[in-house]
């Protein structure tokens, strides 16, 4: 990576980051939805995905202690639940259990991947202060260890916690903070342009897109260092061949 020689801190995202090979929760969920049966229609849909993020932000349904099986289901329930509202043929279709098979789908894919790249983000621990940026509701800690990423980041750094959501490029002030790191001697790694890649690099961070499966099809361009069509995998072993030569 050009002008990074003197990195020292690498700030994750989690969400389409940790969990996923650079896919936006909403169609992983989406994909729970259709191992358990769902199929939705794309508006309706979408705005129930929409509408169980902001009332999961407004409201305290998710505890600290809930895991990311727990987290999951919480959410597709309130997802199921509003799209019931929105079309009687997909109502008549669900069962008790769709948001619990639904969410099992979900997680077992998140502990794969995690299980995938997880001996890399080790590797890179004995390289670098590791740090977690994220928006979520209180309970990354517990999603963590349910995943068995804890113990591996040094500082993490949570909106419900502090206060502040990305895009606000404060957040990554913040995480910053907690490392002790300079802006120029971080590299931020995340899914989203606009979340995670334009705030942080306003900071002078550096800053690697990893470009999956977006909200929307529409192609975007980003003045990231760093642009990896693919997962995370792919910038670990670029980043680990530095040491490995």
């Amino acid at each position: 990576m050009k002008d990074a020689e003197n990195i020292t801190a690498l700030l994750f995202d989690f969400g389409g980051t940790l969990d996923s090979p650079s896919r936006h929760a909403s169609r992983v969920l989406r994909d729970g939805l259709k191992h358990a049966g769902l199929y939705p229609e794309e508006n309706i849909w979408r705005e129930a995905y929409v509408y169980a993020e902001r009332k999961l932000e407004a409201e305290a349904i998710i505890a600290p202690g809930d895991d990311y099986f727990v987290t999951l289901y919480k959410k597709i329930c309130i997802e199921i639940e509003r799209m019931k509202t929105q079309s009687d043929s997909f109502s008549d279709i669900i069962t008790p259990q769709s948001a619990r098979a639904a969410a099992g789908y979900c997680f077992d894919n998140a502990l794969a991947y995690v299980k995938q790249i997880l001996p890399s983000l080790q590797q890179l621990k004995r390289w670098y202060k590791l740090g977690l940026v994220t928006n979520f509701y209180g309970n990354i800690s517990t999603v963590l260890g349910s995943l068995g990423l804890d113990n591996l980041f040094s500082s993490v750094t949570e909106s419900a916690q502090v206060g502040v959501r990305k895009p606000d490029p404060d957040i990554f002030r913040i995480a910053l903070d907690k490392t002790g790191c300079k802006a120029e001697d971080t590299i931020v790694i995340g899914d989203s342009l606009h979340n995670d890649i334009l705030p942080s690099m306003s900071l002078g961070c550096h800053a690697v897109w990893l470009k999956g499966e977006g909200w929307t099809d529409k192609e975007e361009t980003a003045p990231a260092d760093c642009v990896v069509a693919d997962s995370l995998v792919s910038f670990m072993r670029l980043l680990m061949g530095k040491y490995n030569k």
